[in-house]
Formats: structure tokens, sequence, C-alpha cells
């Protein structure tokens, strides 16, 4: 991530935070390292049962 991170001035990360295919270490990096741009408690994703929350982090932008 760090490496992709570095070759944009700016962006975002969307995480889920349930069953993530994100590796935790990233996660755990853009909590402490990148501004929480919106957060999302009980998307419903597969139906009124599939939910989970979703965050959208971002870098370099003011």
């Amino acid at each position: 991530f760090l490496k992709q991170k570095a070759r944009y001035q700016s962006g975002i990360l969307i995480i889920e935070d349930w069953e993530s295919f994100l590796p935790e270490d990233i996660k755990q990096y853009a909590k402490k390292n990148l501004r929480l741009e919106y957060r999302v408690e009980k998307m419903t994703v597969g139906g009124e049962r599939d939910i989970w929350p979703l965050e959208v982090r971002s870098w370099g932008m003011n």
C-alpha cells in the first residue's frame, strides 16, 4: 500500500470493517495515518442480515 500511496499526491482508501480482503496492517496504518472522510456503521450489502461498517479514508486532500 505504501508504494502505491507514494505514487499519488492524494487519494482515497475504502475499508470494509468486516470480513475484509484488506490486510489488517494496512487497516491499522490507515486508521492511524489517513484522514477519516466518511463512515457508515451498518451498510446493507446482500440483505438485511448482511451488514457491516465501511470507512472512506484519504491523504493529500484539503
